[in-house]
């Protein structure tokens, strides 16, 4: 009689045991399968308000002009430029905004193209010097960027209107863009 109650418990334990590493198993493939599901899954991240993602037919036109022509420098309709070294690849580059913050004058930008390269700020005006300043392309909220220039009002010799352009240099090809509202004026209210 014992013998058949240590079988029927040996059955019992082993049929439990059994049970427990097909749970165990069902749960790690689900939480696999999660975690699959949601390392799958693309965030995207909305341009800033204040860049124009609108395209009109003389974008267009000017996209198909720049495709079909054999200079060296086109001009994009922002006052960009564009120095390839080959016709592989190619960067470009857009100010998002030039404006005077908290006493400064900021500068943004967006790059496209390439995800590393030299970034060099220009601010200019007649009979003045100019004033530059140099950073790397960086990526930022899913973008890539020259980081946020800002020269202190205080380094400017006066504070009327100045203009503003942003270069970007990778492997021998240059881009370069100005600001669309050029010039810009450093004088607080205007």
């Amino acid at each position: 009689m014992r013998s058949s109650n240590n079988k029927n418990h040996q059955k019992y334990k082993n049929n439990r045991t059994l049970k427990f590493i097909i749970g165990l198993v069902l749960l790690i493939v689900v939480a696999c399968s999660v975690w699959y599901g949601f390392s799958q899954h693309k965030t995207v991240t909305p341009l800033p308000k204040n860049v124009d993602t609108s395209t009109s037919p003389s974008d267009n036109n000017i996209n198909n002009q720049r495709k079909a022509s054999t200079s060296p420098a086109p001009t994009l309709n922002n006052g960009a430029t564009t120095s390839p070294s080959n016709n592989i690849s190619s960067i470009s580059v857009t100010v998002t905004r030039a404006s005077v913050v908290d006493n400064s004058l900021q500068v943004g930008t967006l790059v496209n193209g390439t995800t590393s390269g030299s970034c060099v700020l220009d601010v200019a005006q007649a009979g003045q010097t100019p004033i530059t300043q140099t950073n790397q392309v960086t990526i930022q909220n899913n973008s890539y960027v020259c980081p946020v220039f800002s020269i202190p009002l205080s380094d400017f010799p006066n504070q009327s209107d100045w203009n503003v352009s942003v270069g970007v240099t990778n492997d021998g090809t240059t881009a370069s863009s100005n600001w669309i509202n050029n010039p810009v004026s450093l004088t607080p209210g205007t």
